[in-house]
C-alpha cells in the first residue's frame, strides 16, 4: 500500500509541476486525492482574517459541491481549535461525534458529510488553509489514509505557494516593463568605491544630464539634491553593504527644473561585489505633494472638529449603556466631562416632543443595523432650547453581545435658526413680489389704456386726414374745375368771335392747350388726394381702376384680380387701407422694383380681407433695416391702424411679394 502511495504521490507532483494557476493547482490535487481514494468529497479552502474559509474548487462523487464562502465556527469550536494548533483533524463518525452539538452534526448531514479529514497549514501562528477529505458514510481511516492525505496537504500547499510566487513575479515583470517603457521609470548602477553612477535614457532625464553609457561622477548628481540626501549618498559610499543588501530612499532634487522634485531610489547590492548596485529610480512628486496636501486637509480637519465643538458617544446595545465625551455634555448644557449614563438619561435632556422621534430612530439603526440620522431639539438647565444633528452607525455581532452604535453630535442652533430667517426672508419677498407684481400689471394696464388711446388718436388723425384730402379734392374739382371750364369757354368764344391776326391764335391756341394740361393735372391731383370712384363706386372697381391706370401711366404689364368680395362694401377706414397700401406699393414698383409683371389680388376670406401686390422686379433684403424704406412703415402703420398685419417676402432677384391681412369686424345679427 505504502509503495502505491509513493506512485501516486510522484504523479501527483507531475501533474501539478507545470500548473501556474494557484485555483488549477488546488482543483487538480483534490481530483487526483478524490480519484485515488474513493472520497465523496475533497477541497481545498484558505481562512481569511474575519472568520471564514474560502472554497475556491473542489472535487465532489455523487454528493453536491460546496464551494463558496462559510464561517469557521460553523464547523465546531473544538474542531476549529484543533486545527489551529496545527493538528490534522479525523473524525471517523461525524454523527456520533461527541464533540459537535446537536446542530453542528445537523450541519455536516445536510452537506452529506459522514466522515471527514482535515489537514490544516498554520504559517506564524494562524491557520492560513486547511485540505479536507469526506465521505458520505462512516470510514475508518487508516492511517496509510490519513499520512498520504497530509503529503497531498503539504505538496498541494507548496504547489499554491509556488504559482503565487511565479504569477505575482511576472505580473511585477510586466509591471517593470510598462513603467520602463512609459519612461516613468530610470534603471542604475552604482560603484560606490569608483564613486560613479550610470543610467538609461529615462534616468539621464530625471537628473537632467545628458543620456549615454558614460559612467558620471557621484558628485554630478550629489549637486542637484537637496543638502541632507546628497549627505544620505555620501555616508553610503562610506558603508559596507552586504552581499544583497537592499537601499530605499526618497530623494529631493532642488536644482533640476526650477521647481522641486522627488524621487524613489531603489536597488540592490550585487551578491559577489557588493559594493556594485543596481537599482531603479521613479518619479514620485505628485505622490509626495499628494502627501503633504493630505497631511495639511487632515490637520485642518482636526482644527476644524475642534472648532466645532463635535460631540461623539458610543452605546452599548444590550446593555444600554452610553459613553459620552466632554464635547458632548457641553453640548446637552452639562459640565464638560466624559460621563457613561443609561440612554434613557440621554433622553431626559431632549425636547419631550422629540424624544419618541429620537427613541425611533435608534431602535430603527438598530433593527435594521443601518445608519443613524436624526435632527432634535436639547432643553438646557437654565432653560434655553438648542438644536442637534445627530450622526451614527452600528457595529458588531449581536450574536456575540457585541453590537454597538457610535455616532457624533454638532449644535446646529444656527443653522436652524439662519433656515427660520431664510424662510422669513423668502416669506417677505413672496409678498414683495406680489406687491411689485400687482404694481406692474397696473402699470401695463395703463400703458395698455395709454396705448390704445394713442392707437385710437392716431386712427382718428388718419381718419381727419383722409377727410382733408377728401375737402381739398372737391375744392380742387369743384372751384378749380369751374374756372379751369370757364377759361376754357372763354377761349373758344374768343376763338369764334373773327378771324384773329396769326400769332394771337397761334398764342390763343397754347392758351387752350395750356388750360386743358392744367384741368387734367389737377384731376389727377384730385384723384390721388382721394379717388372720388373710391367713396362712389367701392373698393373693387377703384383698384381695378387704380391699377389699370397706373399700368397705362408707367407701360408696366398689371393684373388685377378680386375673389370673394360680395356686394356689401368693407368698413371705410379699412376700405382706404387698402386702397392706399395698393397705391403706394405700385408706387414703389415705378421706382425701384425694375418690374416687368405686376399682379394685385383682393380677397375676402371668412373674417378676412387680403390683399398681396406681387412683382418680378429686382427684390431687396427684407432685414437690411428701415433705411429708404420708409413707404414700407407707412405701410405697415397704416395696416396696422387698420387692425391688420402685413408680411414681406423679397430677395435679391426674386422679386418682391407683400401679404396684407385685416380682420373684419363681427357684423351683428
Amino acid at each position: 500500500m505504502r509503495r502505491l502511495n509513493d506512485t501516486f504521490l510522484v504523479k501527483l507532483a507531475d501533474a501539478l509541476r507545470p500548473l501556474t494557476d494557484p485555483v488549477e493547482v488546488q482543483a487538480t490535487a483534490a481530483r487526483a486525492l478524490g480519484e485515488y481514494l474513493r472520497l465523496s468529497r475533497v477541497h481545498y479552502g484558505e481562512t481569511t482574517d474575519d472568520g471564514f474559509v474560502v472554497v475556491e474548487r473542489d472535487y465532489t462523487d455523487g454528493v453536491m459541491g460546496i464551494r463558496g464562502r462559510f464561517r469557521m465556527d460553523g464547523f465546531g469550536p473544538g474542531h476549529i481549535a484543533l486545527l489551529r494548533a496545527g493538528r490534522t483533524l479525523v473524525v471517523p463518525d461525524v454523527a456520533h461525534c461527541a464533540e459537535l452539538t446537536e446542530a453542528e452534526r445537523g450541519a455536516y448531514a445536510g452537506v452529506s458529510v459522514g466522515a471527514m479529514v482535515g489537514v490544516p497549514l498554520v504559517k506564524g501562528g494562524r491557520l492560513t488553509a486547511v485540505l479536507a477529505a469526506h465521505q458520505s458514510a462512516v470510514r475508518e481511516w487508516t492511517p496509510e489514509d490519513v499520512a498520504l492525505i497530509e503529503s497531498v496537504a503539504e505538496r498541494t500547499w507548496a504547489a499554491v505557494e509556488q504559482a503565487r510566487a511565479e504569477s505575482a513575479l511576472r505580473a511585477s515583470e510586466k509591471v517593470r516593463l510598462v513603467a520602463l517603457s512609459a519612461g516613468r521609470m530610470g534603471t542604475w548602477g552604482w560603484d560606490l568605491k569608483g564613486r560613479t553612477v550610470s543610467g538609461d535614457a529615462a534616468f539621464a532625464a530625471m537628473f537632467n544630464v545628458p543620456p549615454g553609457d558614460r559612467a558620471l561622477p557621484v558628485e554630478a548628481l550629489q549637486e542637484k539634491m537637496a543638502p541632507e540626501d546628497a549627505a544620505k549618498f555620501e555616508a553610503l559610499m562610506r558603508a559596507e553593504l552586504a552581499p544583497g543588501a537592499e537601499i530605499e530612499y526618497t530623494l529631493r532634487l532642488d536644482r533640476v527644473y526650477g521647481a522641486p522634485i522627488w524621487l524613489a531610489w531603489r536597488g540592490r547590492a550585487d551578491a559577489e561585489t557588493p559594493s556594485y548596485l543596481v537599482g531603479v529610480c521613479f518619479d514620485v512628486t505628485a505622490r509626495m505633494r499628494a502627501e503633504d496636501a493630505l497631511r495639511e486637509s487632515e490637520l485642518r480637519f482636526e482644527l476644524a472638529l475642534t472648532a466645532a465643538q463635535m460631540g461623539v458617544w458610543t452605546l452599548d446595545v444590550a446593555t444600554g449603556v452610553q459613553v459620552r465625551d466632554p464635547n458632548l455634555n457641553q453640548l446637552l448644557g452639562l459640565a464638560p466631562a466624559e460621563t457613561t449614563q443609561p440612554f434613557p438619561e440621554f433622553l431626559d435632556h431632549v425636547y419631550v416632543y422629540d424624544r419618541a422621534p429620537v427613541r425611533a430612530a435608534f431602535d430603527a439603526s438598530v433593527h435594521w443595523g443601518r445608519g443613524l440620522s436624526t435632527e432634535f431639539r436639547v432643553v438646557w438647565p437654565d432653560g434655553s432650547v438648542r438644536w442637534l444633528r445627530d450622526r451614527g452607525d452600528v457595529f458588531g455581532d449581536s450574536r456575540t453581545g457585541t453590537r454597538r452604535m457610535a455616532g457624533v453630535c454638532v449644535d446646529v442652533t444656527d443653522l436652524k435658526d439662519a433656515e427660520e430667517a431664510l424662510q422669513r426672508a423668502h416669506a417677505g419677498l413672496e409678498t414683495r413680489v406680489i406687491e411689485r407684481t400687482t404694481e406692474l400689471a397696473s402699470a401695463l394696464e395703463s400703458l395698455g389704456s395709454e396705448m390704445a388711446r394713442r392707437v385710437d388718436l392716431t386712427r382718428r388723425l388718419a381718419t381727419a386726414q383722409e377727410d382733408e384730402r377728401r375737402r381739398v379734392a372737391r375744392d380742387l374739382h369743384d372751384s378749380v374745375g369751374q374756372l379751369l371750364a370757364g377759361l376754357s369757354l372763354a377761349v373758344k368764344a374768343v376763338e369764334t368771335a373773327g378771324e384773329l391776326p396769326p400769332a394771337s391764335a397761334a398764342r390763343l391756341t397754347e392758351v387752350q392747350r395750356m388750360a386743358d394740361a392744367l384741368g387734367r393735372e389737377i384731376h389727377g391731383l384730385a384723384v390721388r388726394l382721394r379717388p372720388t370712384s373710391l367713396d362712389d363706386i367701392g373698393l373693387e372697381p377703384a383698384l381695378e381702376q387704380l391699377v389699370a391706370e397706373w399700368s397705362g401711366r408707367c407701360g408696366i404689364r398689371a393684373d388685377f384680380h378680386s375673389t370673394g368680395l360680395g356686394p356689401s362694401r368693407l368698413p371705410p377706414d379699412i376700405e382706404t387701407a387698402l386702397y392706399r397700401v395698393v397705391q403706394e406699393a405700385l408706387t414703389n414698383v415705378a421706382r425701384h422694383a425694375l418690374a416687368t409683371t405686376v399682379s394685385v389680388v383682393i380677397s375676402r376670406p371668412d373674417g378676412y380681407v387680403t390683399a398681396v401686390i406681387e412683382d418680378d422686379g429686382a427684390g431687396f433684403d427684407p432685414e437690411a433695416g428701415p433705411k429708404g424704406r420708409l413707404g414700407l412703415l407707412g405701410m405697415r402703420e397704416r395696416v396696422a391702424l387698420a387692425g391688420g398685419t402685413m408680411e414681406v417676402e423679397s430677395a435679391h432677384g426674386q422679386g418682391t411679394t407683400i401679404i396684407v391681412r385685416i380682420r373684419l369686424p363681427i357684423e351683428p345679427h
